[in-house]
């Protein structure tokens, strides 16, 4: 009976004993009891032990690792980065901007008027007189009424007149050959992100990889001894708009992968992103590739940048859309392009 009740509990214990090494076992297998594919038990589908998925090992999802949700990567808890402007939609589906007021609130959203035509109306048609129809009569019954077939010949006269004059303010070949000329501000823009010349000189051309890793200072540097200069932020914004206001160089929709953005994953040489053209003709990558400087600083004397990078995606590469940084600060994501103002 003794022998019995022995053999009995030494088995139930070798039992135990092999049903703790099984469990230890299956845990260390990286089954936990969460339903994701990692060993973290948190949730997500990365192994960082967060609950967040974007495997940098903060508990906020904005991708740079330092636990604030701010992105801007210096673990001050703020809300945004100030300076920091930022695409955002409207109620009635405008493109618009949100601006980080001390670094702990954003502005509302402050609709652009921008409807890809060019008058100041919300209807597209390009009109201006605030219905669907592009007849310009304002009754948006789309037909042609007498008095406009009678004044058509006039109308077409008058508008010929404001071409001529609009043309008058630009004049042929005022611009070098590897700049386009920003319409009402008398200024030119590099067609193209700056490379780095053999002089250390800026470079404007296509098929060359942007010029990374400068500060602002030597950027400014390598545009003066290009004989230019950096672009001023409302000169870099009215170029990216172009004529119709649009948010993004292409449009007022964004469009993931028409640039070089977080879609792509990696730095492009210029112009090869041909759907990455605009606001105006023959001006290539002013959203994505690089983050570009301008010459503009904040009240803080942070120095703005435009444009968005190849890390990023809408919310940063709108026309408007600028951070805030260091004059000092050099990374792979950022470069310039510069400006001139002709003699």
């Amino acid at each position: 009976m003794n022998l019995s009740l022995s053999t009995g509990l030494s088995f139930r214990a070798l039992v135990v004993v092999l049903s703790l090494f099984v469990g230890l076992w299956w845990a260390g297998c990286g089954n936990s009891s969460d339903g994701d594919a990692d060993a973290d038990a948190d949730g997500d589908a990365d192994a960082d032990g967060d609950a967040d998925a974007d495997s940098d090992g903060d508990a906020d999802s904005d991708g740079d690792g330092d636990g604030d949700g701010d992105g801007d990567g210096d673990g001050d808890a703020g809300v945004c980065s100030p300076g920091r402007t930022q695409f955002c939609t409207c109620d009635d589906g405008r493109p618009g901007r949100q601006t980080c007021e001390g670094g702990t609130h954003w502005t509302d959203c402050t609709c652009t008027g921008g409807d890809g035509d060019a008058d100041s109306d919300v209807d597209a048609d390009a009109d201006a007189d605030g219905d669907a129809d592009a007849d310009a009569d304002a009754d948006a019954d789309g037909d042609a009424d007498a008095d406009a077939d009678a004044d058509a010949d006039a109308d077409a006269d008058a508008d010929i007149d404001a071409d001529a004059d609009a043309d008058a303010d630009v004049e042929p070949g005022r611009c070098p050959s590897d700049m386009v000329e920003i319409p009402g501000l008398g200024v030119c823009i590099d067609r193209y992100e700056a490379s780095e010349g053999d002089d250390g000189a800026a470079v404007s051309a296509a098929g060359e990889l942007p010029w990374a890793n400068i500060n602002a200072g030597q950027a400014n540097a390598a545009c003066i001894a290009a004989g230019k200069r950096l672009c001023e932020a409302a000169e870099w914004e009215a170029a990216c708009m172009g004529p119709l206001d649009y948010a993004f160089p292409y449009g007022n929709a964004y469009e993931a992968g028409t640039c070089v953005d977080s879609s792509i994953g990696s730095v492009q040489p210029g112009g090869s992103y041909t759907g990455c053209e605009g606001g105006l003709d023959n001006l290539f990558d002013m959203s994505g590739n690089v983050h570009e400087y301008v010459a503009t600083t904040t009240t803080d004397g942070e120095r703005l940048l435009y444009g968005g990078s190849f890390h990023n995606g809408e919310t940063w590469l709108c026309c408007w859309c600028s951070d805030a940084v260091g004059s000092l600060t050099s990374q792979d994501n950022v470069g310039f392009r510069c400006c001139l103002t002709p003699e």
